[in-house]
């Protein structure tokens, strides 16, 4: 009896560490993969956002400009209007992405004659930076937004179909 309690002391006193060295071993780190899978798909989705919000401020900056252009008195190219754009949120934008870089940022404006209607679109590519490779994953491939916007220069339609009509009939 007294050898049965000696080697159940043992035991448990050895089964108590050796819980110690499971945890350590196979927990601790399972514990950090999953938090280290956490944090890459948050900083993730930062990044997809930050290239959503500035593909549409893009965009409409571009647009704004370009109806600006119109009243001004040296009247810029749409390429020097694109450019300006892009020299404006293009740092701020690199700065703002925490894993992804900039692949590619395209812009167009398009001024429609017959509506005044001006349009803006704006292509922004992000690439994930990993250390492995994830094309296996689908979920963590290039992210690609498109922004459009469009605005009607009302003031400039109203006064030409509305306006300048009734005064050269008078």
């Amino acid at each position: 009896m007294s050898e049965n309690r000696c080697l159940k002391k043992l035991w448990e006193k050895n089964c108590k560490r050796a819980s110690y060295t499971v945890e350590a071993a196979l927990v601790l780190p399972f514990i950090l993969l999953i938090m280290a899978a956490f944090l890459y798909v948050v900083f993730y989705l930062h990044d997809q956002y930050i290239l959503y919000v500035y593909a549409n401020r893009m965009a409409r900056e571009c647009c704004w400009e370009y109806v600006e252009n119109e009243h001004a008195r040296e009247q810029r190219t749409s390429r020097e209007i694109i450019g300006a754009v892009e020299g404006k949120y293009g740092p701020e934008l690199e700065d703002q992405l925490l894993m992804s870089r900039l692949t590619a940022s395209v812009g167009t404006c398009k001024k429609n004659l017959l509506t005044k209607l001006y349009t803006a679109t704006w292509r922004v590519v992000g690439e994930p930076e990993t250390l492995i490779d994830l094309s296996v994953f689908h979920v963590f491939e290039p992210v690609v937004y498109e922004a459009s916007y469009e605005r009607l220069h009302i003031r400039q339609w109203f006064y030409k179909n509305f306006w300048e009509p009734d005064r050269q009939a008078q």
